[in-house]
C-alpha cells in the first residue's frame, strides 16, 4: 500500500504528516497499549542522523491511534527505547487508510549549529497483518556495517538553532517528627520546611549538567543499622 510523507520546518520545530494507504479498515492493525509500546501495531517512524556521521541517532514514531514511541539509537549501543521526548502527534483512520501528523520541537532532538546542515534521514512504516515493515530508503540487514549507513540524507537544512536547554525541577517537602522526650521544657513534636531543586543545562549539544541545589537527604535510604556483637 502507498505511503505519502511531507515534511516541514520553521524555527520552532520539525512538522510531519503523511497518509497511509489501505484496502480496507480491517487490514490497520491497532490497540490501545500505551506510550513507547508497539506492540502488534501498525506505525509509522522517521529516524534522523542529525549529525550525519552514522554514530548517533533519534527515532519518533506513531501508531494509527496516535500512541507514541520514541528511541535514541547508536552505533555500540543499538536502540534505546526508554530514551523520552517531547512531542505531539495525532492520527485518524479514514476511509482508505490513515492519517498522522507529528511535531517534533527543536528542544526534542539534538543538533548542530551550522548554518546549512545535512542530515540522514529514513522514514519507516509497518503494516502487521501482512507481516512486512517498509523503508523509505532500502535497509539491508545483511550488509555490514552501522545501521544509519544506509539511511539517505535530508539536505541543505538552513538557519535552524539548537534551543537553550535548560530544565528547573522544584521540590517543597515537609516533615512532622515525634519523639516522645516527656520532659519540662523539651518538646515531642517538631517540625522542618525544606525546599530546593534540580537543574539540567545542556551546556552544548552533547554534554549535559545536572545539579541539585539544597539536596533533600531526607528522601534517601541510609543503610540499615546493624550491631555486631560477634568476633
Amino acid at each position: 500500500s502507498r505511503t505519502e510523507i511531507y515534511f516541514l520546518y520553521d524555527n520552532d520545530a520539525i512538522y510531519i504528516a503523511g497518509f497511509c494507504h489501505e484496502v480496507s479498515q480491517d487490514s490497520i492493525s491497532k490497540e490501545l497499549v500505551g506510550r513507547d509500546v508497539v506492540g502488534v501495531n501498525d506505525f509509522v517512524g522517521v529516524m534522523f542522523d542529525t549529525y550525519n556521521d552514522q554514530i548517533n541517532g533519534f527515532g519518533y514514531y506513531v501508531t494509527p491511534l496516535g500512541e507514541q514511541f520514541d528511541a535514541k539509537y547508536s552505533s555500540t549501543n543499538g536502540e534505546d527505547g526508554s530514551w523520552n521526548s517531547v512531542f505531539e502527534s495525532v492520527a485518524k483512520i479514514v476511509p482508505g487508510g490513515w492519517t498522522f501528523e507529528m511535531k517534533i520541537p527543536y528542544g526534542a532532538i539534538r543538533f548542530g549549529n551550522k548554518k546549512i546542515q545535512d542530515w540522514g534521514l529514513n522514514i519507516t512504516r509497518r503494516r502487521s497483518k501482512s507481516g512486512k515493515q517498509f523503508m523509505w530508503n532500502p535497509v539491508d540487514p545483511t550488509v555490514g556495517g552501522t545501521f544509519f549507513a544506509q539511511f539517505g540524507k535530508w539536505t541543505n537544512i538552513e538557519n535552524i538553532k539548537p534551543p537553550l536547554r535548560l530544565q528547573f525541577s522544584p521540590y517543597f517537602s515537609v516533615y512532622a517528627n515525634h519523639y516522645p522526650y516527656n520532659l519540662a521544657g523539651v518538646k515531642n513534636w517538631t517540625s522542618a520546611v525544606n525546599g530546593g531543586m534540580d537543574v539540567k543545562y545542556g551546556i552544548t549539544p552533547a554534554f549535559t549538567l545536572d545539579m541539585t541545589l539544597i539536596p533533600d537527604f531526607g528522601q534517601v535510604q541510609s543503610d540499615n543499622k546493624v550491631l555486631n556483637l560477634t568476633p
